[in-house]
């Protein structure tokens, strides 16, 4: 069957237009791009914002360009946080695997507020101000051997409201991910390590983030691979469609005191029955819990959708999430 691009735009514009306002708790406020210091992304929401590079799919286009060679599939994703506060969030990204050793993405976020009443230093109420932030970003991941490298290059604008200001910049992320045994993922992503801002906000936080998680399968299945120089036939592990994936991530973030910890599962207990069961906290306080359907659809490939609801600590209220991704040509694993 022959699939396109052009058939998926208007699914994930549709999403993307139907969006809601996200969490205040997003917004870290007088830093350039705070928003990006927490995760947006459904699949990571779920399990306390941990993210494995097992089966990253369309969440390695944000959040781990390491994990891009691992895509299947060329993958468009479009995602968007709900709560009625006067927040928007919004994201829609694309990402493909180049030959069997290499993925690039290219990603943009809109995170905006409004109807806030602005106050001077002396709490004198301005009128209402609002803001729009925009982070532009692309991305690349290169296999090596078991392990694997990437890199992300953020352009960030945001456009005050209400008030006379504005700001442009760029950041740049460093990422690195390593399976061992098929049973065994690490990550490493060092996120805004460089960069530059120009106007009224500062340079975007750093932040590193470290995950280890561990696969448990619920199915064995293999492929023979083709011929090695020596004749004999060679056969490789595939991607089990049933598992229980267990992990964990620490968080080291600029002006935070004391790092975040996260643990999380993952289960996909049926073949059959494509549905996937996440739970999460992290040290910060939030509870999250969530769900993932691939929908049986045949225009395209893999059709996903991906509810996430949290117990946010700073909003000290629930979040809802939704992530939309879909897949298609013919794929590198079935």
């Amino acid at each position: 069957m022959k699939h396109s691009l052009p058939s998926l735009i208007p699914l994930c514009i549709a999403a993307l237009l139907f969006g809601g306002d996200a969490a205040r708790a997003q917004s870290a406020g007088g830093y350039a791009a705070s928003y990006l210091r927490r995760t947006l992304l459904a699949r990571e929401i779920a399990m306390g914002g941990a993210f494995t590079p097992f089966a990253a799919e369309g969440s390695a286009i944000f959040s781990n360009s390491a994990a891009l060679p691992g895509l299947r599939d060329q993958t468009v994703l479009a995602s968007m946080s709900l709560l009625s506060n006067g927040e928007r969030f919004r994201a829609f990204g694309y990402g493909t695997p180049v030959g069997d050793f290499a993925g690039i993405s290219a990603g943009i976020m809109g995170y905006g507020i409004s109807d806030v009443q602005g106050y001077t230093a002396d709490e004198r109420p301005t009128g209402s101000i609002g803001s729009e932030d925009f982070a532009f970003s692309l991305g690349g991941g290169l296999t090596i051997g078991p392990g694997a490298l990437g890199a992300t290059v953020r352009y960030l604008r945001t456009t005050l409201t209400g008030t006379e200001g504005s700001a442009s910049g760029y950041t740049v992320d460093l990422s690195g991910s390593l399976a061992l045994a098929d049973r065994y993922f690490f990550s490493l992503a060092l996120n805004n390590i460089a960069g530059e801002t120009k106007g009224p906000r500062e340079l975007a936080p750093w932040n590193t983030r470290l995950g280890a998680s561990y696969l448990i399968p619920m199915e064995e299945r293999s492929e023979t691979s083709r011929l090695d120089p020596s004749g004999i036939i060679r056969t490789r592990r595939l991607r089990p469609r049933a598992y229980l994936l267990l992990a964990t991530e620490m968080r080291l973030a600029q002006y935070e005191s004391e790092p975040n910890y996260s643990l999380a599962l993952e289960w996909v207990p049926v073949v059959a029955f494509p549905i996937g069961l996440r739970g999460g906290y992290n040290t910060l306080g939030d509870f999250a819990f969530g769900f993932s359907y691939d929908l049986p659809v045949e225009f395209v490939r893999d059709l996903r959708i991906e509810l996430a609801a949290r117990r946010d600590y700073e909003l000290g209220d629930i979040s809802s999430h939704v992530t939309i991704s879909a897949a298609f040509g013919s794929g590198s694993q079935p």
